[in-house]
């Protein structure tokens, strides 16, 4: 396992790291079909491995008054439709690129878009309220789309889910400063200048609540009171 990983765990950190994981969840079912009985690639090969002197970076994003700017580039381009009307309702939900990607026709009732807890990062059922500028998007995409309910929102050119590297390829492209992902960052930055409570702000972002006793008693997701927040930053942004 060291000659192996060792020699990427510096100069190609994120490759080992993947590599590792999931060299060790192989071992991990060799272990409980009774065929070994210890995981080589596991917390002792992390023990052995050095330090990969790599420095974590934030998340590139853009402050908020820079989206819109950001948001014509992608519309004036010249990727796939889908491709630009799938950033824009990232940017206008402050959800994940997984969840917009993966977007479904019979998850979207009326003006709300329910996320399968299977898509989502916390595992559970999520409501995004979406604006009437989301709305517009819904619309654009349509023509796109066959007509079962289970289908994509956004498809790719040959009819397949959109892929993680396309939307960060056409920020990259376009030298935006940003990736997907920044968006959400963004919104969050936006929401602190506008004076949206912390509550509410994460909540839009569906984090989980850390502290257990405030998860216990809350309940509501807060619909209504998203609802006001992420209306106000789609004409913020467009």
């Amino acid at each position: 396992m060291l000659r192996v990983i060792g020699p990427l765990w510096t100069d190609r950190h994120g490759t080992a790291k993947k590599v590792r994981q999931r060299l060790s969840l192989g071992f991990r079912w060799v272990m409980a079909a009774g065929h070994r009985g210890d995981d080589p690639a596991g917390e002792a090969l992390l023990a052995a491995l050095p330090r990969s002197g790599v420095a974590r970076r934030h998340i590139a994003a853009l402050p908020p008054d820079q989206v819109p700017a950001a948001l014509a580039a992608i519309d004036a381009s010249g990727a796939h439709p889908t491709t630009k009307l799938a950033m824009r309702m990232l940017a206008l939900t402050a959800t994940r690129s997984g969840e917009v990607r993966g977007m479904c026709w019979n998850e979207i009732e009326g003006d709300v878009w329910t996320i399968p807890g299977e898509r989502t990062k916390v595992g559970r059922e999520f409501r995004v309220p979406l604006s009437p500028e989301a709305l517009a998007v819904l619309a654009e995409a349509r023509p796109y789309s066959d007509n079962a309910p289970d289908s994509l929102v956004f498809p790719s050119a040959r009819g397949w889910q959109i892929t993680p590297d396309a939307l960060s390829k056409l920020c990259h492209d376009l030298d935006l400063g940003m990736t997907p992902h920044g968006l959400r960052s963004s919104f969050r930055d936006w929401c602190a200048e506008s004076g949206v409570s912390r509550e509410l702000a994460e909540s839009c972002l569906a984090h989980v609540v850390k502290n257990t006793v405030e998860a216990a008693y809350r309940r509501s997701d807060l619909l209504e009171q998203r609802r006001e927040v992420v209306n106000d930053w789609a004409r913020y942004i467009t």
